[in-house]
């Protein structure tokens, strides 16, 4: 080990000492030397990175070409589309932006690297200047000297291009010589004196004459490397700034398209229906132009072969159908080889399954087969189509597997029944988009084709009503609407918008189902595997305490919570803007949903220009999502305080139950949410751009208009604080006015109790502290109760303690909290209370929990009676003798 650490350290001072003597020359001649050993690096390093360099510019002056290629391609292709050709256009107007934004995220930094060599330049001059003015034997006062060039040096300056005598900066006229002894006269005024001038020695002179050479030799590599990367720059932005120009021209289509789609749209139906002679001729004759071959009406002969043409087509579809044979055939041959080896493909319930089975494993096997079909092929429609298909089958995986994991086997035919018509018709609408179809066959075939599609599905509907699960069921009546919609938008022209309707709907149906598996799944996973852990959990003494109430176990249960408070909801909002842009992705219409996403539809500014507040689908999408967030967040949170602040009182009471009115929570609850809500607020202006000016001068305006008036809201806000702050919690029972109850919320405003016959009752915070109300339950959970027994005089009074003692200890049980109904600390006693006109009167004392007083009381005073009348000990009623004195009459 410590060789290791010694061969280390030679490493690193090794490397260290050119550095050390850089920066520490002791003079002239180690600094010669030193930048002699660096410039020879340098020019080494050189040398030997030529031939990457060479690579490198050749590998950018390839992508440069590759680019003015891909742009004049782009221009043809755009600029030669028919308008009638929708498909044909957003397709091509995809490929434009998709070739910008590779463009713009890979730009080569031409502008970086000539700033960079001409830094090079600059200081590969200085130098050269610098190292041509140090003085030696011939130029003592810092004369141009020749570099000292041998045989070898000038062969190899030959090499490399440079002019050996530039590079050597031979005088006119050569100096005198001079030997390192001899001095020179200086004048300093009217005085003379003489001094020996520095001069390079015959080392300094080599080494200087080494180090001109290398840095001219890097100096003419450097300019010759910038004026390529000069040449090659004004070739890319010649490439970009064509590039642009078709970027600016397709978004000028986008907007007319778009125009085309949601305001002007095509040709109504009832127009293609007076018109249908010269409609339908030219719709047919527009397809047999756009599918069929390109050829010379002479002799046949083929001029165009197209990727797009009929043939191609034809190819793929074929290709598709055999496919789906074949994968529908292995599928069914795989769940019968199941049947016969596996018990549960036997099982009665399992085999209601099977034909949704088959169907799921057979679209998984012809997506898997067309995607390698996709990866491996090189032609574009292929890739294009394929690509399509692969997300068709995804929707359908998705619905499928979300009816596997919902359903009963009792519902899984209906339900699938009444999925089939928008799947199907699903298919029939993006084919047009794989095979491009011309828009007047679109207007021509899609109106009619809906109509029978909706007669399709209200039949469904009708036929599965009561069979199937009632969130199916709803779904299958939206399905309906949509395709109503869908088919009166087309009649009235409105083809591609009802289109884009129709398949925002079957992703966004397919998103739907995924989401509600999701959350049959945790519901699964709840049931089965979380309870148990919670059961299991049950011997803690915080478990047993908290009784299972939500988040009572967030240390088991956080990350399931995070899930179905935060996770799914967030997931159900997403699924709108993802639905949308899948939907737009399969009509080249992304750019499209990406202007819709962030439009502002609703951006009010001031006077001066200033947002004031922006509104837009992507914000409120994600102002929605963070909302469920931070519920989590403020749960998650109050939860774990709760636990926490649990664990510490029953650590420091002992005791194996819990209360509610035993910790205040209220405070730190509402201190949390005001935190966790407050920091979502902030960042919800922040993002919908509300400037905090404006919200300053809303509160200004509040605090002086209407500051009489939030006078008693703020009282109660202030005393609202004090309540929470230890003088009621949350399960108090109070006393006031009379009125009694338990304490079941304490807001900033207000103080909610439910009162023992189950009313509700509100105080104002203010008007609750200025009462004198009594808290039954601040310093215990006990209150003091006496019941009044009158026995006639002459009853043994040791007897009735006895007795009613004894009969009074049934009542001595727990509550669901574990608490001892009566105190146990302090005992139950009979005493005389006071020596009534007819009766001795007995208090029979007890501290008995205030929540449990009512019930106990009236149990108590039953068992008192019947335990005295079982005794024979007479409970006397009032008595008076009454004499009546009769007069005599006189």
């Amino acid at each position: 080990m410590k060789k290791k650490y010694l061969i280390i350290a030679l490493l690193l001072c090794l490397v260290a000492v050119p550095v050390y003597a850089v920066f520490n020359e002791k003079d002239l001649p180690q600094t010669l030397s030193v930048l002699r050993y660096e410039l020879k690096q340098d020019y080494d390093k050189m040398n030997n990175a030529r031939e990457r360099m060479r690579g490198r510019n050749n590998s950018r002056r390839k992508s440069m070409v590759d680019l003015i290629k891909k742009c004049n391609e782009l221009s043809l292709v755009l600029y030669s589309q028919n308008q009638d050709f929708t498909f044909d256009v957003t397709y091509a107007l995809k490929e434009v932006n998709k070739q910008y934004k590779e463009f713009n995220d890979n730009k080569m930094p031409y502008d970086d690297m000539v700033a960079k060599f001409n830094l090079e330049i600059d200081r590969y001059e200085r130098l050269v200047a610098s190292l041509e003015k140090l003085p030696t034997r011939n130029s003592p006062f810092g004369a141009m000297t020749p570099i000292q060039m041998d045989s070898a040096r000038r062969a190899e300056y030959d090499s490399l291009g440079i002019d050996a005598r530039a590079a050597r900066r031979v005088p006119a006229v050569p100096p005198p010589m001079m030997a390192p002894g001899d001095s020179i006269i200086i004048r300093d005024g009217d005085t003379l004196r003489r001094e020996r001038p520095f001069v390079l020695d015959e080392q300094g002179l080599e080494d200087r004459d080494s180090c001109l050479f290398y840095a001219q030799a890097l100096l003419d590599m450097y300019t010759r490397a910038r004026n390529k990367i000069v040449i090659d720059s004004d070739h890319y932005e010649d490439a970009s700034a064509r590039l642009e120009d078709i970027y600016n021209y397709a978004q000028d289509r986008y907007k007319l398209i778009r125009k085309n789609i949601f305001i002007k749209g095509q040709d109504n139906y009832f127009y293609v229906l007076t018109h249908l002679k010269t409609y339908a001729p030219l719709a047919f004759s527009e397809v047999a132009d756009k599918y069929g071959s390109a050829s010379n009406a002479k002799d046949n002969r083929v001029l165009v072969k197209s990727e797009w043409r009929g043939p191609v087509v034809l190819g793929y579809s074929s290709f598709v159908v055999f496919f789906i044979l074949i994968a529908t055939l292995v599928s069914v041959l795989v769940i019968m080889l199941l049947k016969r080896w596996v018990p549960l493909f036997r099982d009665p319930e399992f085999k209601k399954r099977l034909p949704c089975i088959t169907l799921l494993s057979g679209v998984i096997l012809f997506a898997v087969t067309i995607g390698i079909f996709s990866y491996v092929s090189k032609n574009n429609f292929f890739i294009e189509a394929s690509n399509l298909t692969i997300v068709f089958a995804w929707l359908i995986v998705a619905i499928l597997v979300s009816l596997l994991i919902r359903l009963d086997p009792n519902q899984m035919r209906p339900t699938v029944y009444v999925y089939v018509p928008v799947v199907v018709l699903g298919l029939i609408v993006i084919s047009f988009r794989i095979i491009f179809i011309p828009n007047r066959m679109v207007n021509l075939v899609l109106p009619p084709v809906l109509v029978l599609f909706f007669i399709w599905q209200l039949l469904a509907c009708r036929r599965v009503r009561g069979k199937i699960r009632r969130s199916d069921m709803i779904f299958s009546w939206i399905t309906l609407f949509i395709i109503g919609v869908t088919a009166a938008v087309s009649l009235t022209g409105y083809v591609l918008l009802g289109i884009q309707a129709l398949i925002w709907w079957l992703f966004q149906l397919a998103s739907i189902e995924t989401v509600i598996a999701l959350f049959d799944l945790l519901e699964t996973y709840r049931t089965k595997v979380l309870v148990k852990k919670i059961e299991s959990n049950d011997n803690s003494q915080v478990a047993t305490a908290l009784k299972g109430k939500k988040g009572d176990n967030i240390r088991i249960t956080w990350f399931f919570d995070f899930l179905e408070m935060a996770l799914m909801p967030v997931l159900a909002i997403l699924s709108v803007p993802f639905s949308l842009h899948l939907a737009s992705g399969v009509f080249d219409l992304t750019e499209v949903f990406k202007t819709m996403l962030y439009y502002p539809f609703l951006n009010l500014v001031d006077k001066e220009g200033n947002a004031i507040l922006y509104l837009s689908l992507y914000k409120i999408v994600l102002v929605s999502s963070m909302f469920f967030v931070f519920r989590y967040l403020d749960y998650l949170l109050r939860s774990a305080y709760k636990v926490e602040k649990l664990e510490k009182v029953l650590a420091a009471s002992g005791q194996d139950y819990i209360h509610a009115n035993q910790v205040n929570l209220t405070l730190a609850n509402n201190i949390i949410s005001i935190l966790v809500w407050g920091l979502y607020v902030i960042i919800a202006v922040y993002m919908l751009k509300i400037p905090m000016g404006a919200i300053s001068i809303i509160a200004a305006g509040l605090a002086t208009g209407l500051g009489l008036a939030m006078k008693d809201i703020l009282n109660n806000f202030i005393y609202g604080i004090q309540l929470m702050s230890g003088r009621l919690r949350v399960g108090d029972f109070i006393e006031c006015n009379g009125v009694r109850g338990k304490v079941e919320s304490i807001t900033y405003q207000s103080t909610q109790i439910i009162t023992l016959e189950g009313a509700v009752m509100a105080f104002t915070n203010t008007a609750l502290f200025n009462m004198n109300f009594k808290n039954l339950t601040r310093n215990n959970s006990y209150e003091f109760i006496k019941i009044m027994v009158g026995v006639s005089y002459g009853t043994d009074v040791e007897k009735v303690r006895g007795l009613l003692t004894e009969a009074l200890t049934v009542l001595q049980k727990k509550d669901r909290f574990g608490r001892y109904v009566l105190d146990p600390a302090r005992k139950l006693t009979v005493t005389v209370n006071e020596f009534a006109d007819s009766s001795v009167e007995l208090a029979v004392k007890q501290y008995v929990l205030v929540e449990e007083e009512y019930a106990y009381i009236a149990a108590a005073k039953e068992i008192i009676y019947n335990t005295l009348n079982e005794n024979g000990i007479e409970i006397p009623f009032p008595q008076r003798d009454v004499h009546l004195k009769v007069e005599k009459d006189a």
